[in-house]
């Protein structure tokens, strides 16, 4: 009985040379697919790798590139609604809203509560603290006509 179940044992001494042989070669072959399904597995994992920081990056890229959206929109609808160019960038900031419409609508009641309509805003006369009397109205602006001031200024000083 204790025949029957002894595990058969490796005889290979016993083989012919032409299986010793085939056997040998196999065990090679199979060594060689062994390390070179390593050396592709090895490989394998440093794609994924690289895959996954690039796909985070793709990611980061993606919100930061959202945000810059959503900053210009806002910006944008500040600008639209007539917001003077002093106050565009606060009161983008405080726009609550995702869609244009909304930031529309809210851009719409800030302008009105905080009166930052430009329309309203009276232009400015260059000519403020020249030195002119009330009666002559302000001066162009222009060089020539600056220049033209400024002599005549010069020459009724010496009188």
């Amino acid at each position: 009985m204790s025949d029957q179940n002894a595990a058969p044992e490796n005889k290979t001494d016993e083989a012919p040379e032409w299986a010793r042989k085939a056997i040998s070669e196999a065990n090679s072959e199979a060594a060689k697919y062994r390390v070179e399904k390593n050396s592709l597995k090895q490989q394998l994992d440093e794609v994924l790798g690289k895959n996954s920081e690039l796909t985070d990056k793709v990611a980061e890229v993606e919100k930061a590139h959202s945000a810059a959206q959503q900053e210009l929109l806002k910006l944008r609808v500040a600008l639209d609604a007539g917001v003077p160019g002093e106050h565009v960038r606060m009161v983008a900031e405080r726009l609550q809203g995702t869609t244009e419409e909304e930031l529309k609508a809210d851009a719409a009641k800030l302008v009105q509560t905080f009166k930052l309509d430009q329309s309203r805003h009276l232009p400015i006369d260059p000519s403020q603290g020249r030195g002119r009397d009330q009666n002559s109205g302000p001066i162009d602006n222009s060089p020539q006509a600056q220049f033209a001031y400024m002599w005549n200024e010069l020459f009724s000083n010496k009188r």
